[in-house]
């Protein structure tokens, strides 16, 4: 046993001097430098700047606890291949075209280092923009402080100018601007030209709109009209404004037109005109202008506007701005539902002018709209009622600027109160996540909301999961109110799915004391529905609030 012993010791000493003997080398990491940009990179730039500066970055993944001191250099042999492999033509840039620091310093810890390289656009296109957008300046990283990883095409980079000139591309509106103006009221109206830039270094002195007068007659024979070229001393180009981050130019025109002796439509076809930058235009942009009669209208008159909410507001609009507030009253005036109804076929119920409150506006000085609110107290109509009512707001011309023309001053309201529609749903209680009520009131039999089989005869349903359509229950507002709250009625006759087992529906819905606020119209549910999955619970709850969204 002591002999097997030492001949076994042995022969691992001599695995042990023999693994000394082959120890290997330490394994050497190498930095790995590469461009983020590399084969034909274009630098996109405009024709009048002096410098356009583009940003290479360099960066390595390895040897990081390496200072690592790069050389850039211009290489014309990754030109000569490029063009001999792509069938191309491209010249080298000459020198004093570009500029960039021949070396850059990577610290320790550096993964990224900027290599700013400098175009000069301007001076390129004095040669000719075709001749200029033919250079191309090609880098690569020529040699390092230390040893690095040779990563072939990654460290090289051919930058390609496309210079283009500075640009100006007009928005040209697809209705013509209209202005009309009041005799002798001086106030002035404005028009905003929108135009996209390509570059930013805009002399706004150097770009302005021009009356296109050929364009009128262009104009006259295309429209059969004969509109006349508005003089010059009638309004004012004034300077243009860039947004640097949309590059939308934008230019106003103010038109002051108040003292012109003629009734005659006048017309201003705008063009942009620079002679420094190059302009894209379709066509000229109308301005249309003329004096005319003071006129206000009730936008969306004779029309039937339903409003639910009892809460609702009318624009009333001018022409023309004047430079003093005009008065804005509407009043009720039901004597012109009867005709109403005559010209229309229909059997609207006059509503009671006691109930609707209509606030007194005035169109600001200067401007040329204003919005009137109104209030139709529905409080006493009932809920999905059959009776149809119409009321019937006019402009009153009594107080209105002197020689003010009143067109289509009537527009008609139709006040209906419903239960059914979108609402902001509370959660005041509890709700299961997998029976959660969608926020609507139904009416029962209508929209593919299932009509009621029961003697109840139920006018509305709610949908208490709202992944199954078919989840519904059917309800009715009693004509009873709540104890302490006369303002409140009850919710009653509450039936799971009252449009299957004839009427009889499935499974037990508890009131815990529903209710709708007659004045708000909020709806307050708070119910229990007993079904197999929540019996052993004493049903899974429906605790809302409800607002009404319309």
């Amino acid at each position: 046993m002591k002999r097997f012993f030492e001949i076994l010791f042995s022969t691992a000493l001599i695995g042990v001097m023999f693994a000394c003997e082959a120890e290997l080398s330490p394994i050497t990491i190498k930095p790995d430098p590469v461009f983020d940009k590399t084969g034909l990179y274009t630098v996109n730039t405009i024709s009048i700047y002096d410098e356009q500066e583009t940003v290479v970055n360099i960066s390595r993944i390895y040897g990081l606890s390496k200072e690592l001191d790069l050389t850039i250099g211009v290489d014309e042999t990754l030109l000569t291949e490029y063009n001999n492999l792509n069938g191309t033509n491209y010249q080298l840039m000459p020198a004093e075209y570009y500029d960039f620091p021949s070396a850059i310093k990577l610290n320790k810890t550096d993964k990224v280092v900027e290599l700013p390289v400098v175009i000069k656009p301007k001076a390129l296109a004095a040669k000719g923009i075709s001749t200029a957008n033919n250079y191309v300046l090609p880098l690569s990283l020529n040699a390092s402080s230390v040893e690095v990883e040779d990563k072939g095409d990654a460290a090289q980079v051919l930058l390609i100018p496309n210079i283009v000139k500075p640009t100006f591309t007009v928005k040209v509106p697809e209705e013509n601007f209209s202005l009309s103006f009041i005799r002798d009221v001086l106030l002035p109206q404005t028009v905003e030209i929108e135009a996209t830039s390509n570059f930013t270094t805009i002399d706004a002195n150097m770009v302005t709109y021009e009356a296109d007068a050929t364009a009128v007659e262009v104009y006259n024979d295309a429209n059969d009209v004969d509109y006349k070229l508005l003089p010059s001393e009638y309004y004012k180009v004034n300077t243009g404004v860039l947004d640097p981050e949309t590059m939308n130019y934008k230019t106003s025109i103010t038109f002051t037109c108040g003292k012109m002796e003629s009734d005659d439509i006048f017309l201003l076809p705008l063009v942009m005109a620079s002679d420094v930058y190059q302009i894209q235009q379709k066509e000229p942009i109308y301005v249309l202008v003329q004096l005319n009669t003071l006129k206000m209208w009730v936008t969306g008159a004779d029309q039937v506007v339903v409003n639910k909410s009892g809460n609702g507001k009318i624009s009333v609009e001018m022409n023309a701005p004047i430079s003093n507030e005009q008065p804005v009253k509407l009043t009720v005036d039901n004597s012109l539902v009867e005709s109403y109804n005559a010209a229309n076929n229909t059997s609207f119920i006059p509503f009671d002018p006691s109930k609707v409150n209509v606030s007194t506006e005035a169109i600001t000085a200067g401007e040329k709209k204003v919005d009137v609110s109104y209030q139709v107290d529905l409080t006493s109509m009932p809920f999905d009622g059959t009776d149809s009512y119409l009321l019937a707001l006019v402009l009153d011309e009594s107080e209105l600027f002197t020689g003010t023309k009143v067109e289509s001053g009537v527009i008609y309201i139709q006040p209906f109160r419903t239960l059914a529609g979108d609402y902001e749903k509370e959660i005041w209680g509890e709700e299961k996540n997998n029976r959660i009520t969608a926020p609507a009131i139904y009416l029962a039999g209508e929209n593919g909301w299932p009509a009621s089989q029961n003697e109840k005869a139920h006018k509305y349903c709610i949908n208490y999961n709202n992944k199954w359509s078919g989840g519904v229950i059917h309800f009715n507002i009693l004509d009873e109110s709540v104890e302490g709250y006369p303002d409140r009625k009850k919710l009653g006759d509450f039936i799971d799915r009252a449009n299957e087992n004839y009427g009889r529906g499935h499974d037990q819905v508890i009131d815990n004391g529903s209710w709708v606020d007659m004045k708000t119209g909020v709806v307050h549910f708070d119910l229990k529905v007993v079904d197999n999955g929540y019996k052993d619970e004493g049903g899974f709850p429906i605790q809302y609030n409800f607002t009404p969204n319309f």
